[in-house]
């Protein structure tokens, strides 16, 4: 199955591969890299330790629970997050995200959205009431 940025991450042989930060560095621009940070960092100073695994086709970030959050750092000035959310709470996010102006979509159980600084600063509040909603959901 090819993979591309508005398709949910999916399991592949090419996540087993040895990836590390420095790889996602060298192939993604310094601003997107910043914006992984700081989503990654709204996770950690509302929900503790936090799970991140860089795979080839995407970093994978979770807390205590199954992963939640995809982000796919690029090398124009934003990113590609893809959230696990499902039930009432989707259609209410993606209308949020909507009326925000921030690009987003449905795609199975996720919402794929395209992420830029200005976005996430802008939008804080959003983008940490979407991720509360999905991290509550990936726990058992």
């Amino acid at each position: 199955e090819a993979h591309t940025p508005s398709a949910p991450p999916s399991a592949t042989k090419e996540q087993s591969v040895g990836v590390e930060r420095a790889d996602w560095e060298k192939r993604s621009s310094a601003s997107s890299m910043r914006i992984l940070d700081a989503v990654i960092a709204l996770v950690q100073r509302d929900y503790g330790p936090v799970r991140v695994t860089y795979n080839k086709p995407h970093i994978a970030v979770g807390t205590s629970g199954r992963n939640f959050l995809w982000l796919e750092p690029r090398r124009a000035s934003h990113l590609y997050a893809h959230v696990r959310i499902d039930g009432p709470e989707r259609l209410m996010f993606l209308q949020e995200l909507g009326a925000a102006s921030i690009s987003s979509g449905p795609r199975g159980d996720q919402v794929t959205l395209y992420l830029s600084e200005v976005e996430l600063k802008t939008h804080e509040d959003l983008i940490r009431r979407l991720v509360a909603a999905c991290e509550a959901q990936s726990r058992p």
